[in-house]
């Protein structure tokens, strides 16, 4: 409510006054409305970078730290090896567990196509038997795991 008795000039200064402070305000959301999308882009590709260098890790490159033995079970760290050579070109392996003759490991696959291939190529390869086979298990989009256990028959 105006009160009629007020100059006009009184008026005009509060109304300036009012407006300077609103464009003050509306000045500093959008600087922290920018600020906040800036920032979540950022995150966007940052997760991003991270999803692809996962998915680029070459496992079969820690295959020959941790396949080296002078061992008298020489024929089971080559078959393990040929293996771990076959599986870097073609899948993931995220774990690799030697006891004796038995090999257990946990496949990283990016089809189910995938999936077939390597049981296929391990069912059909003279070096190993399969003792146990789980199904496969979606993990996230494109990510597919399976384990398997196998022995090493020479």
């Amino acid at each position: 409510m105006e009160y009629n008795f007020l100059p006009y000039s009184y008026r005009e200064r509060r109304n300036k006054k009012k407006t300077y402070i609103l464009n003050i305000v509306i000045i500093i959301l959008i600087i922290i409305a920018s600020i906040l999308i800036y920032r979540i882009i950022n995150l966007y590709s940052e997760t991003k970078k991270l999803k692809e260098s996962i998915k680029e890790i070459n496992y079969s490159k820690m295959s020959s730290k941790i396949i080296t033995s002078t061992d008298n079970n020489s024929d089971i760290f080559k078959n393990t090896k040929d293996f771990f050579q076959y599986a870097g070109e073609r899948f993931k392996i995220e774990n690799l567990i030697v006891e004796g003759k038995i090999i257990n490991v946990n496949i990283v696959l990016s089809t189910k196509d995938d999936y077939e291939e390597a049981v296929r190529y391990i069912e059909n390869n003279s070096y190993w038997n399969i003792i146990k086979l789980s199904s496969i298990e979606k993990e996230a989009e494109d990510i597919f795991k399976f384990q398997v256990s196998m022995e090493v028959k020479k």
